[in-house]
Protein backbone atom coordinates (compact mmCIF):
# COMPACT_ATOMS: atom_id res chain seq x y z
CA UNK A 1 0.00 0.00 0.00
CA UNK A 2 1.40 3.43 -0.92
CA UNK A 3 2.19 5.98 1.69
CA UNK A 4 -0.34 8.85 1.48
CA UNK A 5 2.38 11.27 2.52
CA UNK A 6 4.36 10.41 -0.63
CA UNK A 7 1.53 10.35 -3.21
CA UNK A 8 0.73 13.02 -5.79
CA UNK A 9 -2.45 13.75 -7.69
CA UNK A 10 -2.01 12.20 -11.17
CA UNK A 11 -4.72 13.22 -13.62
CA UNK A 12 -6.50 10.69 -15.86
CA UNK A 13 -4.83 12.41 -18.81
CA UNK A 14 -1.41 11.75 -17.30
CA UNK A 15 -2.26 8.09 -16.69
CA UNK A 16 -3.43 7.78 -20.31
CA UNK A 17 -0.23 9.31 -21.68
CA UNK A 18 1.88 7.06 -19.45
CA UNK A 19 0.00 3.99 -20.73
CA UNK A 20 0.88 4.91 -24.33
CA UNK A 21 4.57 4.47 -23.51
CA UNK A 22 4.25 0.93 -22.12
CA UNK A 23 4.36 -1.07 -25.42
CA UNK A 24 7.27 0.91 -26.90
CA UNK A 25 10.11 -1.12 -25.24
CA UNK A 26 8.70 -4.38 -26.68
CA UNK A 27 8.60 -2.78 -30.13
CA UNK A 28 12.24 -1.72 -29.74
CA UNK A 29 13.29 -5.22 -28.61
CA UNK A 30 11.49 -6.85 -31.54
CA UNK A 31 13.07 -4.53 -34.10
CA UNK A 32 16.12 -5.78 -35.99
CA UNK A 33 17.55 -3.17 -38.33
CA UNK A 34 18.86 -5.10 -41.36
CA UNK A 35 17.52 -3.17 -44.37
CA UNK A 36 16.06 0.18 -45.40
CA UNK A 37 12.53 -0.84 -44.43
CA UNK A 38 13.51 -1.85 -40.89
CA UNK A 39 15.62 1.30 -40.69
CA UNK A 40 12.51 3.36 -41.48
CA UNK A 41 10.60 1.38 -38.84
CA UNK A 42 13.27 2.19 -36.30
CA UNK A 43 13.14 5.84 -37.29
CA UNK A 44 9.36 5.87 -36.88
CA UNK A 45 9.66 4.37 -33.40
CA UNK A 46 12.17 7.07 -32.44
CA UNK A 47 9.82 9.77 -33.73
CA UNK A 48 6.96 8.21 -31.75
CA UNK A 49 9.16 8.17 -28.64
CA UNK A 50 9.99 11.85 -29.15
CA UNK A 51 6.30 12.73 -29.56
CA UNK A 52 5.34 10.74 -26.46
CA UNK A 53 8.11 12.27 -24.37
CA UNK A 54 6.84 15.73 -25.32
CA UNK A 55 3.29 14.73 -24.36
CA UNK A 56 4.55 13.31 -21.06
CA UNK A 57 6.57 16.45 -20.33
CA UNK A 58 3.61 18.68 -21.16
CA UNK A 59 1.24 16.56 -19.05
CA UNK A 60 3.44 15.85 -16.04
CA UNK A 61 5.18 19.24 -16.08
CA UNK A 62 2.46 21.11 -14.17
CA UNK A 63 2.11 18.18 -11.75
CA UNK A 64 5.86 18.16 -11.03
CA UNK A 65 5.94 21.94 -10.76
CA UNK A 66 3.13 21.92 -8.20
CA UNK A 67 4.76 19.12 -6.22
CA UNK A 68 8.12 20.90 -6.34
CA UNK A 69 6.58 24.19 -5.22
CA UNK A 70 4.81 22.42 -2.34
CA UNK A 71 8.07 20.71 -1.39
CA UNK A 72 9.98 24.00 -1.41
CA UNK A 73 7.30 25.62 0.72
CA UNK A 74 7.39 22.76 3.23
CA UNK A 75 11.20 22.74 3.38
CA UNK A 76 11.28 26.52 3.92
CA UNK A 77 8.65 26.26 6.65
CA UNK A 78 10.71 23.55 8.37
CA UNK A 79 13.90 25.61 8.14
CA UNK A 80 12.12 28.69 9.46
CA UNK A 81 10.76 26.68 12.39
CA UNK A 82 14.21 25.27 13.21
CA UNK A 83 16.12 28.55 12.74
CA UNK A 84 15.68 29.84 16.33
CA UNK A 85 16.78 26.47 17.71
CA UNK A 86 19.84 26.35 15.45
CA UNK A 87 20.75 29.90 16.51
CA UNK A 88 20.46 28.92 20.16
CA UNK A 89 22.63 25.83 19.59
CA UNK A 90 25.36 27.91 17.95
CA UNK A 91 25.41 30.10 21.07
CA UNK A 92 25.28 27.43 23.77
CA UNK A 93 27.41 24.64 22.30
CA UNK A 94 30.65 26.68 21.95
CA UNK A 95 30.16 28.04 25.47
CA UNK A 96 29.78 24.53 26.88
CA UNK A 97 32.79 23.32 24.88
CA UNK A 98 34.96 26.18 26.16
CA UNK A 99 33.91 25.63 29.76
CA UNK A 100 34.43 21.86 29.63
CA UNK A 101 37.82 22.39 27.98
CA UNK A 102 38.81 24.68 30.84
CA UNK A 103 37.56 22.13 33.38
CA UNK A 104 39.65 19.42 31.70
CA UNK A 105 42.72 21.68 31.64
CA UNK A 106 42.39 22.32 35.38
CA UNK A 107 41.87 18.58 36.01
CA UNK A 108 45.11 17.75 34.18
CA UNK A 109 46.92 20.46 36.11
CA UNK A 110 45.62 19.00 39.39
CA UNK A 111 46.73 15.51 38.38
CA UNK A 112 50.18 16.89 37.56
CA UNK A 113 50.31 18.63 40.95
CA UNK A 114 49.26 15.46 42.76
CA UNK A 115 51.85 13.40 40.89
CA UNK A 116 54.63 15.82 41.75
CA UNK A 117 53.57 15.75 45.41
CA UNK A 118 53.54 11.94 45.40
CA UNK A 119 56.99 11.88 43.79
CA UNK A 120 58.28 14.33 46.41
CA UNK A 121 56.90 12.20 49.23
CA UNK A 122 58.40 9.05 47.69
CA UNK A 123 61.80 10.71 47.41
CA UNK A 124 61.63 11.84 51.06
CA UNK A 125 60.62 8.35 52.19
CA UNK A 126 63.50 6.82 50.23
CA UNK A 127 65.93 9.33 51.73
CA UNK A 128 64.64 8.64 55.27
CA UNK A 129 65.00 4.90 54.66
CA UNK A 130 68.56 5.39 53.40
CA UNK A 131 69.49 7.47 56.44
CA UNK A 132 68.00 4.86 58.74
CA UNK A 133 69.85 2.06 56.95
CA UNK A 134 73.12 3.98 57.17
CA UNK A 135 72.57 4.53 60.90
CA UNK A 136 72.08 0.79 61.30
CA UNK A 137 75.44 0.13 59.64
CA UNK A 138 74.46 -0.60 56.05
CA UNK A 139 77.22 -0.32 53.45
CA UNK A 140 77.41 2.79 51.25
CA UNK A 141 76.41 0.68 48.26
CA UNK A 142 73.27 -0.55 50.01
CA UNK A 143 72.43 2.97 51.12
CA UNK A 144 72.82 4.28 47.55
CA UNK A 145 70.72 1.39 46.24
CA UNK A 146 67.88 2.45 48.56
CA UNK A 147 68.09 5.99 47.23
CA UNK A 148 68.22 4.84 43.57
CA UNK A 149 65.54 2.16 43.81
CA UNK A 150 62.56 2.88 41.48
CA UNK A 151 59.36 3.73 43.28
CA UNK A 152 55.94 2.84 41.85
CA UNK A 153 53.62 5.81 41.90
CA UNK A 154 49.99 5.01 41.02
CA UNK A 155 48.40 7.27 38.44
CA UNK A 156 46.78 10.17 40.24
CA UNK A 157 43.09 10.70 39.65
CA UNK A 158 41.79 14.23 39.95
CA UNK A 159 38.05 14.83 40.31
CA UNK A 160 36.32 14.66 36.94
CA UNK A 161 34.24 17.49 35.55
CA UNK A 162 30.45 17.65 35.72
CA UNK A 163 28.39 15.04 33.87
CA UNK A 164 25.81 16.38 31.44
CA UNK A 165 22.75 14.31 30.65
CA UNK A 166 22.43 13.57 26.94
CA UNK A 167 25.52 15.62 26.04
CA UNK A 168 29.02 14.41 25.26
CA UNK A 169 32.19 16.31 24.49
CA UNK A 170 34.32 14.94 21.69
CA UNK A 171 37.14 16.17 19.52
CA UNK A 172 36.05 17.00 15.97
CA UNK A 173 38.79 17.26 13.35
CA UNK A 174 38.16 19.85 10.67
CA UNK A 175 40.13 21.01 7.64
CA UNK A 176 40.25 23.50 4.82
CA UNK A 177 42.41 23.70 1.71
CA UNK A 178 44.49 26.87 1.93
CA UNK A 179 46.68 26.31 -1.15
CA UNK A 180 45.16 24.22 -3.96
CA UNK A 181 48.28 24.56 -6.11
CA UNK A 182 50.46 23.14 -3.32
CA UNK A 183 48.03 20.26 -2.85
CA UNK A 184 48.04 19.42 -6.57
CA UNK A 185 51.84 19.58 -6.67
CA UNK A 186 52.00 17.19 -3.70
CA UNK A 187 49.71 14.78 -5.55
CA UNK A 188 51.96 14.99 -8.60
CA UNK A 189 54.96 14.11 -6.40
CA UNK A 190 53.11 11.13 -4.96
CA UNK A 191 52.99 12.62 -1.45
CA UNK A 192 49.19 12.82 -1.39
CA UNK A 193 46.68 10.36 -2.81
CA UNK A 194 44.94 11.51 -5.98
CA UNK A 195 41.65 10.69 -4.23
CA UNK A 196 42.10 13.97 -2.34
CA UNK A 197 40.80 15.87 -5.39
CA UNK A 198 38.05 15.30 -7.94
CA UNK A 199 37.98 16.30 -11.58
CA UNK A 200 35.62 19.17 -12.36
CA UNK A 201 33.46 17.57 -15.05
CA UNK A 202 31.59 20.84 -15.64
CA UNK A 203 34.76 22.73 -16.53
CA UNK A 204 36.29 19.87 -18.55
CA UNK A 205 33.00 19.22 -20.37
CA UNK A 206 32.66 22.88 -21.35
CA UNK A 207 36.20 22.92 -22.73
CA UNK A 208 35.62 19.65 -24.60
CA UNK A 209 32.43 20.96 -26.20
CA UNK A 210 34.20 24.17 -27.16
CA UNK A 211 37.51 22.79 -28.45
CA UNK A 212 36.21 19.29 -29.36
CA UNK A 213 39.00 16.83 -30.21
CA UNK A 214 41.59 19.64 -30.32
CA UNK A 215 41.48 19.80 -26.51
CA UNK A 216 44.92 18.80 -25.29
CA UNK A 217 44.84 18.66 -21.51
CA UNK A 218 47.24 16.20 -19.88
CA UNK A 219 45.33 13.27 -18.43
CA UNK A 220 42.12 14.06 -20.35
CA UNK A 221 40.96 11.96 -23.30
CA UNK A 222 38.45 13.46 -25.74
CA UNK A 223 36.64 11.54 -28.47
CA UNK A 224 33.51 11.83 -30.60
CA UNK A 225 30.61 9.41 -30.88
CA UNK A 226 27.66 9.34 -33.24
CA UNK A 227 24.42 10.28 -31.54
CA UNK A 228 21.01 9.83 -33.15
CA UNK A 229 18.57 12.70 -32.73
CA UNK A 230 14.92 12.19 -33.69
CA UNK A 231 12.51 14.92 -34.77
CA UNK A 232 9.63 15.48 -37.15
CA UNK A 233 9.96 18.16 -39.81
Amino acid sequence: MSDPAHTIDVTPEAEEVAALALPIPDQAKALVIRDDASLRNGNEILLTIKDLRKKIADTFGPICAAAFAAHKTAVKAQKDAEAPLIEAETIIKPSIARYMSEVERKRREEESRIRKEMERQAEEEALDAAIEAEAEGASPEDVQAIVDAPVFIPPPIAPAGPKLEGISIRKVTKFRVVDMKALVQAIARGQVTIAAVMSNDTVIGAQARSLKTSLRWPGVEVWEEDSVAAGRR
